[in-house]
């Protein structure tokens, strides 16, 4: 007799295999807290129109005015992700995920802090971009993924979320 499992007993097999919720609530705190690197993304890419053309013009004074005017937003864009990733992220993770998923105010703040280095460094990719220099932003890109994979796993094993959320930190945006 063959035996098919049905949506629904999909999902629940699914459900046995993972039994943590960690894998759940890390994911959820980390899309949370990286909502601000999206609205960073689009201060820094709406400039690079305006840094390719004044770049290729040579006009590399108001390229650099550009280049710190958007530096500066982002870097205001940064420290109020932070800012409310720490005071209103439990709350918004409690609503987001219907009391489903609860975390430490620290593990934010670790994903927090992470929004704020990220918010430095998307604010200086522009200029290599605007510049038609990707070669050694692909090299940053991958060291800082095999960083982050070779510190993930071990961090995680000895202080759990918190490892996982340091390891994830140095990958790229």
């Amino acid at each position: 007799m063959e035996m098919r499992l049905a949506p629904k007993d999909s999902a629940t097999s699914a459900s046995r295999t993972v039994r943590s919720p960690t894998p759940a609530a890390f994911s959820t705190a980390r899309t949370l807290a990286r909502l601000g690197i999206t609205v960073l993304d689009i201060i820094n890419h709406s400039a690079m129109p305006e840094l390719t053309n004044l770049i290729g013009a040579g006009d590399y004074k108001r390229a650099a005015l550009v280049h710190r005017t958007t530096a500066a937003f982002s870097l205001l864009g940064g420290a109020a992700s932070f800012l409310i990733s720490l005071t209103a992220g439990p709350w918004l993770l409690q609503a987001w995920t219907l009391g489903q998923v609860s975390l430490p105010r620290a593990l934010l703040g670790l994903f927090a802090v992470s929004v704020l280095a990220h918010a430095f460094w998307l604010s200086n990719f522009v200029v290599p971009l605007a510049a038609n220099r990707h070669e050694g932003l692909t090299l940053r890109f991958v060291t800082g993924a095999v960083f982050s994979v070779l510190l993930c796993y071990p961090l995680s094993q000895s202080l759990g979320l918190a490892g996982a959320a340091l390891g994830a930190a140095g990958a790229p945006p």
